[in-house]
């Protein structure tokens, strides 16, 4: 008996070792299946690790590594695009909570507070960046990072803008600006993300301030009324003005053409005068003392003329329209 049990043993134990080294070498397959082939979608792309450093990255589709733990495989998606939230959280979004004060207020140039909402919209550029270059903050996601970057990228930029700007005028160069910043503070982090645009959302003034900017608004507007009435008056009045003032400007001109042309000819006459005065003084004295009284009288309004017979004079009363007439 203890003979056949001895024969039977050794016949049975290569097969025991044959079913157990197929067994491990199926076991062997199946976990290089299980770790060493990848299949990659059509939008995504791979990062290979070699006890953790990086070997290479491979696109979408069937790939292959050693098994874990000699390499591992990370998958990213660099097609979707992804959103990141400043000055408030989806999930207190979703759940109608109010954005903290720290979350969502900024300062302005000239010393008020706003409140700012806006949202990045970003993909992944460089997957092995994105991955590896940046540690996960607090157990967050590390692309939360983004909205540290964009909130100081529209702190600096509200900073350099008043209070009329960052509410009304200037919120597409707000967005153009803080889109370029974030971009530029992630390369030099090199977080391996492309920046496509940052939106504003919203910007307003404080809750609990509400009604005083309401007010500080309607005074604005009056003085901004109020101005352009000035200046429509303005724009009315200032052709008249100019018209009026060209108008005296060449009457001017035209004056004190007239005054030298006068002062020229008195000028050129008196020398006529003096010149003919040295020739003959006694016709030049009467001459002039003839021409003095023709205007003296000229101008009168009375004129005496003298009578031929008893020496007796005749005075006729001239008007302003009437020419004095000679006597009969």
């Amino acid at each position: 008996m203890k003979a056949w049990e001895r024969v039977r043993r050794i016949s049975i134990e290569p097969w025991r070792t044959r079913l157990l080294g197929a067994l491990l070498f199926a076991a062997a397959i199946a976990y290089f299946c299980g770790t060493g082939i990848w299949k990659l979608g059509s939008a995504q792309q791979g990062v290979v690790l070699r006890f953790g450093r990086v070997v290479r990255t491979c696109g979408p589709g069937v790939q292959l590594t050693l098994p874990y733990p000699f390499e591992t495989l990370k998958k990213v998606d660099t097609f979707m695009v992804r959103l990141m939230p400043i000055g408030f959280k989806f999930h207190d979004l979703l759940t109608n909570v109010a954005p903290t004060e720290e979350e969502c207020q900024f300062s302005t140039g000239d010393r008020y507070v706003v409140e700012l909402q806006a949202q990045i919209n970003y993909r992944v550029a460089s997957p092995a960046d994105y991955l590896l270059r940046i540690a996960d903050p607090h157990g967050e996601d590390r692309s939360h990072i983004l909205r540290k970057l964009g909130e100081e990228a529209l702190t600096r930029r509200v900073a350099r803008m008043s209070v009329d700007e960052v509410l009304y005028s200037r919120k597409i160069e707000i967005q153009r600006d803080a889109e370029s910043m974030v971009q530029e503070l992630a390369d030099r982090l090199s977080m391996g993300v492309e920046v496509i645009s940052v939106i504003l959302l919203s910007a307003a003034p404080p809750q609990r301030l509400i009604s005083a900017f309401n007010e500080l608004t309607n005074a604005r507007a009056y003085v901004h009324t109020a101005k352009e009435k000035a200046h429509g008056e303005a724009a009315q009045q200032l052709p008249a003005a100019r018209g009026e003032a060209s108008r005296t400007r060449n009457d001017a001109q035209i004056y004190a053409a007239k005054v030298v042309g006068d002062a020229a000819a008195a000028a050129e006459r008196f020398t006529k005068i003096a010149e003919e005065a040295r020739n003959a003084p006694e016709a030049v004295r009467r001459r002039l003392f003839l021409e003095t009284v023709r205007e003296f009288v000229a101008r009168a309004r009375w004129t005496i003329y003298p009578q031929s017979e008893g020496g007796r004079l005749r005075i006729h009363q001239v008007r302003p329209a009437e020419e004095p007439r000679p006597p009969r």
